[in-house]
């Protein structure tokens, strides 16, 4: 490379550094001004009464494979 080219390389990127560096700074100072409101009403809490976690879903348990299913297959090797 001569010195014309290096300058040349030099000054593109050094021109391309200020410019992301000119973008990040741009986006985190917006992103600074953001407005956050909190004037929302909290959700009503549920009582845990009403809560049934145990419960399986309508079909589950109808297709849920029984205790011996690998017999279904009929093959020694599962045995």
């Amino acid at each position: 490379m001569n010195k014309a080219n290096k300058k040349s390389y030099s000054t593109r990127h050094n021109k391309k550094r200020l410019r992301s560096s000119l973008l990040i700074a741009l986006s985190l100072a917006t992103g600074g001004c953001a407005m956050i409101h909190s004037n929302k009403t909290p959700l009503p809490q549920t009582d845990l009464s009403q809560i049934h976690i145990n419960d399986a879903p309508a079909g589950a348990l109808r297709a849920w494979p029984g205790n011996h299913w690998w017999q279904n297959y009929h093959n020694p090797q599962l045995n």
